[in-house]
């Protein structure tokens, strides 16, 4: 904007393409008479970018305005499920073989993606599930490693040794070796996402696992969600396509329906059963420290998660 208030054009267009603002990027274009080949070279490469960031509306927009490729654009419509404005563009522009070429395939590469997403999810669940059950177990059997309370027996041991220890040269001003400094400036984005996804799940065996566990289940729900409104939109489209498109648009729907039984039956089970959990008594009653961590447990887990209405869901009436 900086560069479009100064009227360097060129430099605005470099940062509009950049920050990947096609609308005044094109602007911009079209004012300063770019030619048309030169806009219809621009139109294909901003719109593969925006297709790799999945923005496939805006991909479907540039491709059809400014690279002039309608088969491009109606990939794009497809490829973000946005099958209706595919249909009415391959209509639009009397080009419908692309619904056979482009679109019906491309339907049943989205069931196909949805399936492998929900698949996902049910691994996700039955490994998180299976691993509650050993920290719920650990909490009964051992309350004070659980929730992480020190063993109060050690305070009055005398942990010094007669081993001499050098003075060292460090102090906490000490600047690191710049060998440890480019090693770690070269961490892949990939080795932070682990160690990041390593530091939220806190500790494990304690009740920062178990908290994130659920923080995790909550946020699979909403991801649920998502899957359930999109495949929502497909099957309303896919119901008119041929005889494969339904049968895997039902087998796609049924899938849906019994994965979000399981999930709010290992919901209610996991929340309602946590309540119960901090009641029960063990063998050796824990101390005041556990007792206080119990109830700061209970204050830190999330709230239950609760699963949206069936909006998405096609009935029986409009499935052959």
């Amino acid at each position: 904007m900086a560069f479009d208030l100064a009227c360097s054009y060129p430099k605005a267009m470099q940062a509009y393409e950049k920050a990947h603002a096609w609308r005044p990027l094109f602007n911009l274009a079209l004012e300063h008479d770019l030619g048309e080949e030169k806009i219809k070279e621009l139109g294909y490469k901003v719109a593969e970018n925006l297709c790799t960031r999945k923005r496939w509306v805006d991909a479907a927009i540039v491709y059809q305005d400014y690279a002039d490729d309608v088969s491009e654009a109606v990939r794009a419509y497809t490829n973000g499920n946005e099958l209706s404005d595919a249909l009415r563009l391959a209509t639009k522009t009397k080009k419908r073989e692309l619904v056979k070429d482009i679109i019906y395939p491309g339907a049943l590469d989205l069931v196909s993606q949805m399936f492998e997403d929900m698949e996902e999810m049910e691994a996700q669940l039955q490994k998180q599930a299976s691993r509650l059950k050993e920290l719920r177990q650990n909490k009964l059997e051992n309350p004070n490693a659980f929730f992480g309370v020190e063993d109060l027996s050690l305070h009055n041991v005398d942990v010094t040794t007669d081993v001499s220890t050098p003075i060292s040269t460090f102090t906490r001003y000490t600047v690191a070796p710049t060998s440890t400094s480019r090693s770690v400036s070269k961490r892949t984005s990939r080795s932070k996402r682990k160690l990041d996804m390593k530091n939220a799940a806190g500790r494990r065996g304690t009740v920062e696992e178990e908290s994130y566990i659920l923080a995790s289940w909550v946020k699979l729900v909403s991801r649920l969600s998502g899957l359930q409104n999109e495949a929502g939109k497909l099957f309303r489209n896919i119901r008119f396509f041929e005889e494969e498109h339904i049968l895997e648009g039902k087998k796609l729907q049924v899938s849906l329906l019994e994965f979000e039984e399981s999930l709010k039956t290992v919901i209610d089970e996991v929340w309602d059963s946590a309540i119960t959990d901090s009641d029960k008594q063990t063998v050796e009653p824990p101390d005041a420290s556990t007792t206080v961590l119990r109830e700061q447990d209970t204050t830190s887990r999330p709230a239950k998660p609760t699963l949206g209405p069936r909006t998405w869901v096609l009935q029986d009436q409009f499935w052959p």
